[in-house]
């Protein structure tokens, strides 16, 4: 009897072994997939090592969004899966407006979207220049979980 509590423990021991390894290898999987993407995202804006460091990091905030969302933290499954996308999403944005470029962009398409509303271009005008700013601002300076909760999805 001795010898079988011993296989049986050697046998959980080694599925727990294998698991973390499979774990690991779809980690580092996922993190591979995502650098590529970001790599891929910022030829446009810049191609050199910061942004290969910056996708690095976008790419293991990601991992440790998805293993803090699959050891049970949220109340039910269908909050656990729009607040996961909410995370994920929100990290993507985050990281994707410290860009400079990006910021410019945004508040350039804005100030385009205000010729369009006719009479109340210069209110339009007068809201984007004042408000843009400091939206993306908060964005940026926020933690993830308290603005996923201020759009109520988390």
């Amino acid at each position: 009897m001795l010898q079988i509590d011993s296989t049986r423990e050697k046998t959980t021991s080694e599925k727990r072994n294998n698991l973390s390894y499979t774990q690991r290898f779809i980690d580092q999987t996922i993190k591979l997939r995502l650098q590529k993407e970001c790599l891929q995202l910022l030829t446009n804006f810049s191609s050199n090592k910061k942004s290969e460091i910056s996708c690095e990091s976008f790419a293991n905030s990601i991992i440790d969004l998805l293993f803090q969302e699959n050891n049970g933290k949220l109340l039910d499954k269908v909050s656990l899966h729009f607040c996961t996308g909410c995370k994920m999403t929100v990290t993507a944005v985050k990281f994707i407006l410290h860009l400079s470029e990006v910021t410019y962009y945004i508040n350039k398409f804005i100030d385009q979207l205000c010729i369009f509303t006719g009479p109340y271009l210069s209110e339009c005008s007068f809201v984007a220049q004042n408000y843009a700013g400091i939206l993306i601002n908060i964005f940026e300076n926020s933690t993830v979980p308290i603005i996923c909760q201020s759009i109520m999805i988390c």
